[in-house]
């Protein structure tokens, strides 16, 4: 191991350890310490832990380390002990940006930043660069929320209750029992389908099984039922995934044909195939067709598997 991670990081055995993990750790060290001649051996350790784990976290899908936990089993027992210090000490660092708590604030709007390589974000340390696609994706989510939504949830009652049915009932009161009257149950994927419908932005989850291709099968037949001519594009990131969204969406449609009855209005309308993110946004080794200032042409893109 390098000898400047032989000084700050604890001497405990780390499996799995990647050798990008101790780079960036060691190429914060230096960095720091050319800006910094006089920071504390304690500060340095913290600085060097948190660098390996923020890399670690990163390697595992995680856009940053929350400073309260540890990315390492083997030192979970030693940052215990220094977590809650963490992220003053951190503050201090040269090579750490401290990014005000307020999530509306886009990108843009951090003139302070001076390119350090760290951003600590109230208890989360990102490295600037995933710190800053979070935020410009949270501000796009944010500018299209403030947006008027086109249809209005008056508009959609009717529709929705052709696609779903009325709401269930349990414990139905019996005449003279002296039991309550009805209490409707709530059809969550009715209500995911019409919250999709009167935002410009929405996030669909929930575990296999529960419903969520059925859930947006219906929810564009609602907007074709209110926007006939509305043009409809199905992505998900990888090509295995966009196949089986095909796949999912040609059998809601095929088994609302098969019911015999008019359970899926403007069906014929929504597509069967699903684009991959590369090819729905024309990627070419000369960039991206589509982007920030050339928009796709469709009203509505459904994305798959977004988590990915």
């Amino acid at each position: 191991m390098n000898p400047l991670l032989l000084q700050y990081l604890p001497d405990i055995e780390v499996k799995n350890l990647r050798d990008i993990d101790r780079q960036v750790a060691m190429q914060m060290l230096q960095w720091e310490l050319q800006a910094s001649v006089d920071a504390e051996p304690h500060t340095l350790q913290l600085l060097a832990m948190a660098s390996v784990m923020v890399s670690v976290a990163l390697g595992k899908g995680q856009v940053c380390l929350p400073l309260t936990s540890c990315a390492l089993p083997e030192w979970r027992e030693f940052w215990s002990e220094h977590s809650l210090l963490a992220s003053s000490q951190l503050a201090a660092c040269r090579t750490v940006y401290v990014a005000e708590a307020d999530p509306k604030t886009a990108v843009g709007e951090f003139r302070d930043y001076a390119q350090q390589p760290l951003v600590l974000h109230g208890n989360n340390l990102y490295l600037a660069r995933y710190f800053f696609y979070e935020r410009g994706v949270l501000t796009q989510i944010h500018q299209r929320l403030a947006q008027e939504p086109a249809l209005k949830d008056t508009e959609l009652t009717g529709t929705l209750t052709q696609l779903f049915g009325e709401p269930a009932a349990v414990n139905p009161g019996v005449a003279g029992s002296g039991a309550a009257g009805s209490e409707a149950v709530v059809d969550w994927q009715k209500v995911a389908a019409a919250s999709a419908c009167i935002r410009n932005f929405a996030v669909i989850t929930g575990g296999p099984g529960t419903g969520k291709t059925t859930t947006v099968t219906r929810l564009l037949s609602a907007l074709l039922s209110q926007n006939p001519q509305m043009s409809i594009a199905l992505a998900a990131p990888t090509g295995k995934a966009a196949a089986r969204m095909t796949e999912s969406i040609r059998g809601a449609k095929l088994r609302a044909q098969q019911s015999g009855e008019n359970t899926l209005p403007f069906a014929e309308q929504i597509p069967d195939d699903s684009y991959t993110l590369h090819r729905l946004l024309g990627w070419s080794p000369r960039g991206f067709r589509y982007n920030a200032n050339r928009h796709l042409p469709f009203d509505c893109v459904v994305v798959d598997e977004a988590s990915m």
